[in-house]
């Protein structure tokens, strides 16, 4: 698999090293009970890796073992629904803005429905629409 990232420029990202000593029995676990599964401070450190390896910072990172993931209340839940101008393929400027408070720009997104598709960096990534708070036209 890493040769063939490397060969289309492409970083992986190794969820499986990252996950590891996570698990159940340990004093941070990012699993739900099916041991399968990610629970919240794991869906924060996927999308903590993914951002890193595009570029963007997070204003709460879990990389704390999920210490600040657990103390920091949980914000309303926002409308169901992102504007994003209609199905197909946008160019221009654009600021991608998720729920979680992470936020970054782009030339070029496709919208497919439910979701957002984004390459940053040499890195293709599809964003549910309900993790997305805004998409704005920036100058």
């Amino acid at each position: 698999m890493r040769k063939v990232a490397a060969a289309r420029g492409v970083e992986v990202i190794d969820l499986h090293q990252l996950f590891r000593g996570h698990g159940l029995g340990a004093a941070s676990p990012w699993y739900l009970r099916d041991c399968i599964h990610p629970n919240d401070t794991g869906h924060a450190e996927i999308a903590r890796a993914f951002g890193s390896a595009m570029g963007v910072t997070s204003s709460s990172p879990a990389s704390d073992g999920g210490a600040a993931a657990s103390a920091a209340p949980v914000p309303p839940p926002a409308p169901p629904t992102v504007a994003t101008g209609g199905e197909g393929i946008h160019e221009g400027a654009f600021e991608v803005r998720l729920k979680s408070g992470s936020a970054f720009k782009v030339r070029r997104y496709a919208d497919r429905g439910d979701t957002i598709e984004v390459k940053r960096s040499g890195l293709a990534v599809t964003i549910r629409k309900s993790e997305i708070a805004a998409i704005t036209a920036v100058d």
